[in-house]
């Protein structure tokens, strides 16, 4: 049980991630893809660890930036909640494979990110 627990928290942890890389694949921010620090896109505060944390900031915030109180797309939140989802499942089916599984489910879950987010921009 511990393990699915497990799976699910990086689960989470790997879809606010992936929701930080789809955003910035479309803004085209370069190098600061992976290694830029998080900030709210209305009022470019940089955000501090306590409105990192996957699910639970969405929902103690009310969904709205701690600085400027703009609204924070739902997409961010179910998106972290189906990734965990995700990470169970792969955990549970592919246990003697998981590492390539989880690599497989990370590839597409990006894509799926950024195609989501480029068909709601147009």
């Amino acid at each position: 049980m511990i393990y699915y627990l497990i799976a699910f928290i990086y689960g989470v942890t790997m879809g606010s991630f992936y929701n930080v890389i789809a955003y910035r694949i479309l803004k085209n921010e370069g190098k600061k893809i992976i290694t830029g620090r998080s900030y709210c896109p209305s009022c470019n505060t940089q955000l501090k660890t306590k409105d990192l944390v996957p699910l639970f900031s969405y929902l103690s915030l009310n969904g709205k930036c701690r600085y400027c109180e703009s609204k924070i797309p739902s997409i961010n939140f179910y998106f972290e909640l189906i990734t965990g989802i995700i990470f169970v499942l792969t955990y549970k089916l592919y246990r003697s494979n998981l590492l390539t599984a989880l690599i497989i489910v990370s590839l597409l879950l990006i894509q799926v990110n950024v195609l989501y987010r480029d068909l709601k921009i147009k």
